[in-house]
């Protein structure tokens, strides 16, 4: 009984905790593609004299940081749903 509910517990916190992440990388995505066009102006902007060095490569570690938030929030909702797949004991039929 008391496992049951361990479990019943770890898969409302995984179905949780992976539509949370269904929420969050659509927003990353944007923020990426927004930094991304910034990067792009300030190119633009220094090219033409009227940026430094330094606002150019802040738009670059911008660039960085977006995409690193991205590509490391898609790996934790990867990993929420293969601990949901052991849970469901789907894991196996998966990967077979």
């Amino acid at each position: 009984m008391v496992v049951r509910k361990d479990a019943k517990v770890n898969l409302s916190s995984l179905l949780n905790t992976l539509k949370n992440y269904e929420e969050l990388i659509p927003i990353y995505e944007e923020v990426l593609i927004s930094a991304e066009e910034d990067l792009r102006l300030a190119q633009n902007k220094y090219e033409l004299g009227s940026a430094t060095i330094l606002e150019l490569l802040d738009a670059q570690l911008a660039v960085l940081q977006a995409s690193s938030t991205l590509v490391t929030t898609k790996y934790d909702a990867a990993i929420q749903l293969a601990n949901l797949d052991q849970l469901l004991g789907t894991l196996d039929k998966k990967y077979q």
